[in-house]
Parts: structure tokens; sequence; C-alpha cells
């Protein structure tokens, strides 16, 4: 059930050029959330910026309470949050939105990342590790300084394979090349397929799900206002039927989806 939190900043680390790793302390929240939901984090005490800003949670510590949060300084709101510091609080709101689903039984976890995508990513990862499962995670960014969360995910018993479109690091081309390469060795009723990043490498990633039969769920990022359904801001669309085409709400029916339920070429 999401809910207001009063959450002090336990730490706020540089770890690109322009993406921080927040960490804020929040026990009820590093409780109820679950990989692919969100929170809705308002930046600053003052009425600039007006909106709050949304954030893939990223990392949790049930036992301390903590949940950590991924971003990049891309505007007003991020540039503020990246002066954040301990003994700041923040009013935050959460957890939000449709969480991933659990694999289909005895199905090989293949989580897809592109940039800042990797932040639910891990999270699904960090908490598939605990369940006893053994994901395999492609990371993919344009070169190697962009690549992220290397350090956290090398701390979990994922098997990690990187993509960078210059070739810097690891396979060169595309995540979704790699992606293609690596479902050549499995059946498509062995594997199941999670993903997040952008919309075209979330285009191209439903796009190979789809023509190999394989189970997926992609996970949105999007601008958004209000964060549960009311401002109508953030709609995609899905698939037409005989009515026509339809529309869902990424912070209130996803940010979670069935490869087969959005129309992301329109």
């Amino acid at each position: 059930m999401p809910a207001l939190h009063s959450c002090p900043v336990v730490s706020n680390e540089q770890v690109t050029a322009q993406v921080f790793r927040l960490t804020v302390r929040a026990p009820r929240l590093a409780t109820e959330a679950a990989p692919g939901q969100f929170v809705n984090v308002k930046v600053w005490e003052g009425p600039v910026p007006l909106w709050r800003r949304p954030f893939s949670v990223y990392s949790v510590d049930r036992d301390a309470g903590l949940v950590g949060l991924l971003f990049a300084v891309r505007g007003t709101g991020t540039r503020l949050l990246a002066g954040a510091t301990p003994g700041d609080t923040l009013d935050v709101l959460g957890p939000l939105g449709r969480a991933f689903a659990p694999p289909p039984e005895e199905r090989q976890p293949l989580l897809v990342a592109g940039g800042l995508g990797v932040a639910p990513v891990h999270f699904l990862a960090q908490e598939m590790s605990a369940q006893g499962l053994h994901p395999m995670v492609l990371l993919g960014a344009r070169d190697a300084a962009a690549l992220c969360a290397l350090d956290d995910l090398a701390r979990l018993p994922v098997v990690l394979h990187l993509a960078t479109e210059d070739g810097s690091r690891g396979f060169k081309g595309p995540v979704t090349e790699l992606l293609a390469t690596v479902l050549t060795d499995f059946h498509h009723n062995g594997v199941a397929v999670y993903a997040c990043g952008p919309v075209g490498m979330l285009r191209e990633v439903t796009r190979i799900c789809t023509a190999k039969r394989v189970w997926g769920q992609i996970c949105l990022e999007t601008l958004m206002a209000c964060g549960i359904g009311a401002c109508m801001g953030c709609a995609v669309p899905t698939h037409a039927t005989s009515a026509g085409p339809n529309y869902k709400l990424v912070c209130k029916d996803g940010p979670v989806f069935d490869v087969r339920e959005l129309d992301l070429e329109r």
C-alpha cells in the first residue's frame, strides 16, 4: 500500500559523471517494495519544482530499513537531489506501480538493462538471488564509462555479461543484439526475459521475445507527474482491438508490462 514516508538521507554517492546512488532510511518502504515498483520523491521543500520525481527502486536492505535509488542529473529536480546530504530528509511516496512477476517455473531468468534501466534490474537480481535463483544479467550502455552498478552487481551471485555500443567493454553492439545471441542457447519455454531501458531498446526486446515466443516483461521509465493515475500524463498505447486503440497508464497499470501488452511502434 503506497504511503508518504519521511526519509532521512543516509548517503548520496556520485558513481559516474552524471549518476548518483542515493540511500534513505525507510523501514516500511524497504519491507513493502518489490522489484519494478517506483517511488515519487519531492526533491525540494519549496514550491519549485512543483511535481515529484519518479525513480525506480534500485535496492533494499530490509534488515537495516534502507532503500536505494539510482538517478542521473538531467534537470532542476535531479540537480537538487544530487545536492542532498546526510542529515537532510526527503518526502517519498511509495511503493507505487506494478512489480515484476516471478518467472514461470524452472525457467532461467534473463535480465536485460540499458543505461539507467539497470535500477529496477539490479533490485530484481538482488531479490532473485536471495530466493536462490541464478539470474543472468545483460547490461548495456553506449560506452564503458556509462556502465552503472557494476560494483553492486558484482557482489551478487549472477552471471554478468556486458555490452557497449562502441566496443570499449564487453560485447560490441546494442545489448539487444547480445540478447538475441544469448537466446540461441535456450528453448523458448526455458527462459524468462525481464528488461528495462530506453523505449527503443524495449521495442527491440519486445520484437525479439515475440519472434522467438519467449515469456517476457518490460519495465517502462517515463515522465509522470502524480504517479497514481490521476493526471493521465503517462498513457502508452496498447495493441488495437476490434473496439479500436486503447491506452494504459505507466504509473498505475505498469511500469511493468507483459511484452505482448503494449504497442511500442506507435
